[in-house]
């Protein structure tokens, strides 16, 4: 019978090679809304950006005003 550390040692070996394939997903930015109780001074605009785990910024020029919401429906102008 295998000790339990061999067996650790395999489902890590299996996971770090294995873990892109199992893992990798298309994210959709379906809506968002943002709220202005953090800015410190109201003069001056928030850079808003879309990052998933580490991945590139996508930043979000469409979105302009606070307490709004905002739907995406694939026809932004990031995506041109």
């Amino acid at each position: 019978m295998p000790r339990v550390s061999e067996i650790f040692l395999v489902c890590g070996l299996f996971l770090s090679f294995f873990s892109g394939l199992a893992l990798s997903a298309v994210v959709t930015l379906d809506s968002i809304e943002i709220y202005r109780t953090h800015e410190l001074l109201k003069s001056v605009k928030p850079d808003v950006y879309f990052q998933c785990k580490g991945e590139n910024r996508t930043h979000l020029p469409d979105v302009k005003k606070a307490n709004e919401l905002y739907e995406f429906r694939g026809e932004e102008s990031w995506q041109v």
